[in-house]
């Protein structure tokens, strides 16, 4: 190999580590583009690198809480998850119940999909029992339903936007 395409390997090899350290998928395939066949790894292992970076990313939890029915029987629990990167950028809200004295895993009974996390304490929802048999769900505005149960087992559920102070109930 010559020093000219020593150098040239190495300006190449240069770039794609720069690349790799900004994150930037598009300057990886200019890096690689055109180059002999022996190089276009380069383009796949900056690719697959991409995609680790883009899409595999853990979501995390911004909010949480517990409550209990009135008379015990039941325990629900909240939390709002947000994922993070280019077009898989989402915030959801998930409440599910479980029986006290049931081994079966809780069950979903509504899903949110809010439209971002700010401000802070949006994403909040207050359960509230109506009646040891009525749950009802009360969010801020600014989500979507995109899942709600309206019973499960004897327990009756409601969902309500507490922004607008209207009720989407099963009855």
């Amino acid at each position: 190999m010559t020093r000219y395409n020593e150098y040239r390997e190495w300006k190449v090899m240069s770039q794609l580590n720069q690349s790799l350290r900004n994150s930037t998928c598009e300057s990886i395939f200019v890096v690689c583009e055109g180059r002999r066949s022996t190089q276009r790894w380069k383009a796949v292992v900056g690719t697959l690198t991409c995609i680790a970076i883009t899409f595999c990313s853990t979501p995390a939890t911004i909010w949480s809480a517990q409550f209990e029915s009135p008379d015990g029987v039941w325990i629900g629990t909240a939390h709002t998850k947000e994922w993070a990167g280019p077009g898989t950028a989402a915030v959801e809200t998930y409440v599910f119940l479980k029986q006290a004295r049931s081994s079966q895993p809780p069950q979903l009974i509504a899903q949110l999909d809010n439209e971002s996390m700010w401000p802070k304490g949006i994403t909040n929802i207050e359960m509230t029992w109506l009646t040891p048999s009525h749950l009802e769900v009360g969010y801020r505005g600014h989500a979507t339903i995109s899942f709600q149960a309206v019973k499960i087992a004897d327990l009756e559920i409601s969902i309500r936007d507490l922004s607008q102070e209207s009720i989407r109930s099963s009855k």
